[in-house]
């Protein structure tokens, strides 16, 4: 899986334009980015990725990139 899809899949899940965000975004900068946000990520990974992830992993991450990769690994 490539990280653009995961980007992709990323702005979906917190309704923002693709275009606006790249894999060294750092998604806490993000004006939209709130606790709702959080847990629409925790949803798009466990559906789009059969993988569960927590608020430590996304608490741990910085950009997008280290966020696909606790997911990835």
């Amino acid at each position: 899986m490539k990280i653009q899809e995961f980007v992709h899949n990323f702005a979906d899940a917190i309704e923002i334009d693709t275009a606006l965000i790249g894999p060294e975004t750092k998604f806490k900068d993000i004006d939209s980015w709130d606790s709702m946000a959080v847990l629409n990520i925790i949803a798009m990974v466990d559906d789009k990725y059969q993988k569960s992830i927590g608020g430590d992993e996304i608490e741990q991450s910085v950009t997008i990139a280290d966020l696909w990769g606790k997911i990835e690994g």
